[in-house]
């Protein structure tokens, strides 16, 4: 039995209207990482808010969407159920779980994305 894997992307889609903005040396979403040159779906160090890393995935494929290439900083992965999704919002805004398997990325480093963009 092949193991089902739900990525749930948002991430790109919350912020579809926003550009990524990178400061040349380190990346600020998952985007920056694919437009350099990385096309393997994995954990990678991101930097949302200058010089402080987060661990996230990057799904750098698009399945069904031939017009979107990859490079999707992933907020929620759930695979097998192992991770207690139904948390209340003072454990969900600080995240949990494993970033390698199920994971809720921190909502902060959410808002510091989007700051980030927005101040550019």
């Amino acid at each position: 039995m092949a193991m089902k894997v739900f990525a749930v992307a948002l991430l790109s889609v919350f912020m579809g209207f926003m550009v990524s903005v990178s400061d040349g040396l380190n990346p600020v979403d998952c985007s920056d990482i694919y437009k350099s040159g990385q096309t393997i779906s994995g954990v990678y160090s991101i930097y949302p808010a200058g010089d402080v890393p987060v661990w996230v995935y990057c799904g750098m494929i698009s399945v069904g969407n031939n017009k979107d290439k990859g490079g999707w900083t992933v907020i929620q992965r759930r695979m097998d159920g192992s991770v207690n999704f139904y948390r209340p919002w003072n454990q969900s805004k600080r995240g949990f779980g494993n970033v390698q398997g199920e994971y809720w990325l921190v909502v902060e480093e959410l808002q510091k994305t989007s700051a980030t963009a927005l101040d550019e």
